[in-house]
């Protein structure tokens, strides 16, 4: 006869095996751990690789896979699957799935989650308040992308340096929605005050700076100012 656990049905015997094997070899579990633990610092690498390059379906499947591996490791920490499911959100966003529901619920449960995890104060909150705000901002609603951003930008510059490009980073993510809104004097105001950041790296990445002028570039043409 079958024994039922869960909703699953499997047999007597093969349940025996199972837990003699487990009781026989108690580091199995440890072992299996171990052996996807070493695999996510080289899989998290490849998800911001891709991301970094655009190639935001590679990232969406490198994110999943990313996720698998951290769900099957029960040491691992759990706000590097939060992480990783912040990643997934970004991946999708790149490529042009911010107005799927299923998008804007694995954004909000997420943050949510990170907020649990982390208190509400935390850096891993910020981005994911950043996340969110981002999905929001893609479906065009901008009035609920804008405190999000400022909160994220408030934690990243109440724990951060204040030349650190994450401040920046918020920053221009915070200026989008401003414009989009038509604040264009508190748009500029946040510009300048990430160019004052991006001007002290100049050894930063070009792809950040390259970013920056084209989110000018945008603020003078709503402004008419050619």
């Amino acid at each position: 006869m079958p024994t039922t656990i869960g909703s699953v049905a499997v047999r007597q015997p093969g349940v025996r095996v199972a837990l003699v094997t487990l009781l026989v070899c108690p580091s199995l579990l440890l072992q299996v751990g171990a052996q996807e633990r070493e695999q996510v610092p080289p899989a998290r690498q490849h998800v911001e690789r891709a991301l970094d390059r655009g190639d935001y379906a590679e990232a969406g499947r490198a994110s999943q896979a990313l996720i698998h591996l951290l769900e099957a490791d029960t040491a691992s920490d759990p706000l590097d699957l939060s992480r990783a499911r912040d990643f997934l959100v970004k991946a999708l966003i790149g490529d042009g799935r911010a107005a799927d529901s299923l998008t804007l619920s694995l954004a909000e449960s997420n943050l949510e989650t990170t907020q649990r995890l982390a208190g509400s104060v935390g850096l891993d909150v910020a981005a994911s308040r950043h996340t969110l705000a981002d999905v929001l901002f893609q479906r065009g609603e901008f009035k609920k992308a804008l405190p999000l951003h400022e909160a994220g930008l408030e934690i990243r510059a109440r724990l951060l340096a204040a030349d650190d490009e994450a401040v920046a980073d918020s920053l221009e993510l915070l200026s989008r929605t401003q414009m989009r809104m038509e604040r264009y004097l508190a748009a500029r105001k946040s510009l300048d005050r990430a160019r004052t950041i991006r001007d002290l790296k100049r050894d930063g990445e070009p792809l950040r700076r390259a970013h920056l002028l084209e989110l000018f570039a945008w603020l003078d043409r709503f402004t008419g100012n050619y």
